[in-house]
């Protein structure tokens, strides 16, 4: 900071202190070189005057370091004096993995890959030395991110083959238990080399598969951590954050809980253009919540934020071009909130004049002017603002009930899903039964909680019963089918559905030896049948069910129920789910999950007497005061919701319009194509779940 600005900057100090409960809503702001500080500042003005204090900046390398060691910031010095003028915080993204041309980048503004070779890794940090020290005592700092969306897939580069031999020597100590694990003869560590077949499915070997992927999710984590330490060298306060983004694609490739450890907050991109391919439009609010839902459960409750969200149309890059409504603005944002999300922050105000994303993405119009997305957020900003008190202590309601992703399985299906044409066979036949097992548990009223195998406690003695869905995860370690039969006897319930546990990480069949899985399940699996070999099933499914035999499981309606101790494992042997994801007009599905889920239910959550297929609603409670949303897709096509809250007296409508009627507590009926927010409070004392 510029000794001339210090005394002005002081004042600053205070406001920006005073605004911490409101900055909860922002944009990124574009800055490229040759701006002037009259358009710089005009940003800032225009954030402050739709409501939003958080201004989200990507630091570029190759804009401040145009020859070596010759550094210049004018551009972005001016945008952190007009964030502290107009009491804005500044999210300053740093780029440590793509700089000038003279440190050996070429041809790109920015990248998302991790540095390729310890020179390059070791010139970022003279660029993290130079931005960190000139702005970590700025009053309108407020946090730094290490990168921008990490989640580079694995390449053979020589950072990453070095700390490959290295990750292999920790894990297999010994050359001969690597060949044994591998089928190789290597006479020492150091002559792997990269093999193409460590990316192939059908008769390669599994196990190089295996390691390669899982070590490049440990790399980034190294990398990330990397980074955070080198920011702690120079500012130990300044809170560290980043964005995971394809959370819908690639969500077995990070290790988003060990990056808490040198996190303050973990956020998320969340383009439903480039993020959502698996969702039809009128699916991107559910979309917003599930990654929501999936980052907040990797937290240990740190704080979680939406770091990006569409703010503006896009032409030529996403999947498919978008100009979001303002209705699709207000669902999107509003699921964001409701979901507990510290800070949502858009992409972008203003767009970039030159090469990819060029004239994009933005919420300002080519006249610089408002459009309605912004508008509508400016709105909604307001209404944070007017209820900051209740913002900023409200924590989301969930149910007792976890919906379970694989990683190990996602893996597996990656390796052999390539190339398949039916949907059961596909490499995100897992993760889409988990997308249409929320589907359905959120359409009847629930909101479960999504995590990792591995994140869910489950050895916890909680006061009441717990509830974990497995859908389809054919990949499952011995530890962790110890650890489920373990919660089963503590007196949870554990649904297993699809192939789950056909195979073990490594890809060895289980089903065909004596193992944990035939005690968890009761059950011994003869064969796996498809729908045209015999006999009918209860409830449709896509191509795959289990011919077994019962040991101690109670078979009723198509369903094995096995007793151990104080709980249960349910088995559902079919692919039931991923039937759902096909035909969401299939109503069986929902009613036998929500027959399943509603002992589970957490009394502070609302109830959809009546619902649709994408319909969904949350809830944010203070411990009296409760925010309700209810979303209801316009593909409902007329169609109305019925939503309830029992014991509560209404206190204001946020968003959207509903018929409102009082026989029982509080009673919505809401139309197709609403986002409905509304504040009670409760009037009688209910049990905490």
């Amino acid at each position: 900071m510029h000794l001339k600005h210090f005394t002005i900057l002081i004042f600053f100090i205070l406001c920006l202190q005073s605004s911490k409960a409101t900055d909860r809503i922002g944009a990124q702001v574009w800055l490229e070189r040759g701006m002037s500080q009259e358009q710089v500042e005009g940003y800032f003005k225009t954030l402050d005057q739709h409501h939003m204090h958080v201004a989200r900046l990507f630091m570029m390398w190759n804009f401040m370091e145009m020859e070596p060691n010759k550094w210049d910031f004018t551009v972005f010095d001016y945008a952190f004096d007009a964030a502290a003028k107009y009491n804005v915080g500044i999210v300053a993204t740093l780029m440590p993995n793509f700089g000038p041309t003279h440190r050996g980048f070429y041809y790109k503004t920015q990248d998302g890959v991790i540095p390729k070779s310890r020179r390059q890794l070791d010139e970022s940090k003279i660029y993290i030395d130079a931005v960190v020290k000139r702005y970590q005592n700025h009053p309108a700092l407020s946090n730094w991110m290490l990168m921008n969306e990490p989640g580079q897939l694995p390449a053979p580069d020589s950072l990453a083959m070095e700390r490959f031999h290295g990750y292999l020597i920790n894990k297999y100590k010994v050359i001969s238990s690597l060949n044994s694990a591998w089928l190789t003869g290597f006479t020492d560590f150091s002559q792997i080399s990269y093999s193409p077949n460590w990316s192939g499915g059908g008769f390669t070997w599994p196990v190089s598969y295996i390691d390669w992927q899982n070590f490049w999710a440990e790399h980034l984590t190294w990398y990330l951590s990397d980074v955070a330490s080198e920011i702690r060298k120079l500012d130990a306060k300044t809170p560290l954050h980043v964005n995971p983004h394809a959370l819908l694609d690639i969500p077995h490739r990070y290790q988003m809980t060990e990056w808490t450890k040198f996190l303050n907050s973990l956020g998320a991109s969340i383009h439903p253009v480039w993020h959502f391919n698996d969702l039809k439009r009128h699916e991107y609010p559910f979309g917003v919540s599930f990654v929501c839902d999936l980052v907040n459960g990797a937290t240990n409750s740190k704080p979680f934020w939406v770091t990006e969200l569409q703010g503006g149309h896009n032409l030529y890059t996403g999947s498919q071009p978008v100009n979001p409504t303002k209705g699709e603005i207000s669902a999107w944002l509003w699921t964001s909130i409701s979901s507990g999300a510290e800070k949502t922050i858009y992409w972008c105000l203003n767009p970039r004049t030159q090469g990819g994303e060029s004239g994009e993405w933005a919420m300002l119009d080519y006249d610089n002017q408002p459009s309605q997305r912004l508008k509508e957020t400016a709105e909604i900003a307001a209404l944070v603002e007017q209820n900051a008190n209740f913002f900023q202590n409200a924590r989301p309601v969930k149910d007792r009930i976890v919906v379970a992703i694989s990683p190990e399985t996602m893996f597996l299906q990656e390796r052999n899903g390539k190339g398949q044409n039916q949907l059961s066979r596909q490499s995100k036949a897992h993760f889409l039964s988990v997308i249409a097992c929320c589907k359905a548990l959120r359409m009847k009223g629930f909101h479960p909680q999504v995590d990792k195998i591995d994140q869910i406690d489950w050895m916890e003695k909680s006061a009441k019963p717990r509830l974990v869905f497995v859908p389809h995860a054919s990949g499952i370690t011995d530890l962790q089918l110890q650890n489920m039969k373990n919660f089963c006897k503590l007196g949870n319930t554990l649904v297993l559905s699809g192939l789950t546990g056909i195979f073990t990480e490594t890809e060895k069949t289980r089903w065909n030896q004596n193992s944990d899985y035939e005690q968890l399940t009761g059950l011994k699996v003869l064969e796996v049948i498809t729908a045209e070999n015999e006999g009918t099933f209860p409830l449709p499914y896509e191509t795959f069910r289990l011919k077994t035999r019962t040991k101690e499981a109670t078979f009723k309606e198509g369903c094995f129920y096995n007793a151990l101790g104080k709980g249960q494992c349910i088995t559902v042997p079919a692919m039931t789910d991923l039937s759902y994801y096909t035909h969401p007009e299939n109503k069986k599905y929902p009613d036998f999950l929500a027959a399943i889920a509603q002992p589970f239910k957490n009394p502070d959550q609302a109830d959809f007497v009546s619902s649709v297929a994408g319909s969904y609603c949350q809830s944010l409670s203070d411990g009296k005061t409760i925010l309700t949303l209810a979303h209801v897709p316009a593909s409902a096509k007329g169609t109305n919701v019925e939503l309830r809250r029992k014991g509560e007296r209404m206190l204001k409508t946020l968003s959207g319009k509903a018929s409102r009627s009082t026989s029982d507590g509080l009673s919505f009926t809401i139309e197709s194509g609403q986002t409905f927010v509304v504040l009670s409070e409760k009037t009688i004392l209910q049990t905490k779940p």
